[in-house]
């Protein structure tokens, strides 16, 4: 039992020691990747050796340097970010490298706060001092261009609005132009209707008129005596 227990020990003890060897050889593979400008191949090591030693918190920073080379800034910003999280990482380079990925992500405000944490630990930094102004500065520009949208959002709404109103005015004015268009064709309609009934009227009165001359031509006929027979 004791010889078993001992047997347990010793390949926990080698298991751990080849777990050490293994991240140490895929750190080292993704350095000289990193520094060939291989950095996809840089980032699978890195990623296999913090697999086989997630404990090893450099690894994180290392893999931030190579997402920042490879500019997946968002994916540096998250490495960094787990680097400084760690117990006993206070460095003033860490704070400095994660405002560097927030600056090229666009994430201003994150960037900002990084540098002034550097700044916390090391004052004299005119690298952070620099480079805080730059990002102050980015977020003022953007904060201009988004109100300068804002503001030319509210133009073209207001055109849009404007443009509706013309556009209903005009149906109005248009619909109102063709019910008085039906009126008068309708009026039109009626007074045709009344000429052609008093024009029919007088055609029956004229021809009832005719018919009674003739009647009477052929009563004056009729009516005449014969002649006598001498």
């Amino acid at each position: 039992m004791r010889y078993r227990t001992i047997v347990i020990i010793m390949f926990i003890g080698l298991a751990t020691n080849l777990s050490a060897q293994a991240d140490r050889k895929f750190n080292r593979k993704a350095m000289k990747a990193l520094e060939d400008g291989k950095y996809n191949e840089a980032i699978l090591n890195y990623q296999k050796a913090l697999k086989a030693n997630p404990e090893q918190a450099e690894y994180h920073n290392n893999l931030g340097h190579a997402h920042y080379r490879n500019e997946n800034y968002e994916l540096a910003a998250e490495d960094y970010l787990k680097f400084t999280d760690k117990p006993g990482v206070t460095k003033s380079e860490q704070f400095h490298n994660l405002g560097n990925a927030f600056l090229q992500a666009g994430d201003y405000d994150k960037s900002i706060q990084s540098y002034i944490e550097a700044l916390k630990l090391d004052s004299e930094s005119d690298d952070t001092k620099y480079n805080l102004s730059m990002a102050q500065a980015m977020l003022r520009q953007q904060q201009q261009q988004q109100q300068q949208q804002n503001q030319d959002q509210n133009k073209n709404q207001n055109k849009e609005q404007e443009q509706q109103k013309q556009d209903q005015d005009q149906d109005q004015e248009q619909e109102q132009e063709q019910e008085q268009q039906q009126d008068q064709q309708q009026q039109q309609q009626k007074e045709l209707s009344k000429e052609d009934a008093e024009r029919m009227l007088e055609a029956l009165q004229k021809r009832e008129e005719e018919l009674q001359e003739d009647n009477k031509k052929k009563a004056k006929v009729h009516s005449r005596q014969p002649e006598k027979d001498w």
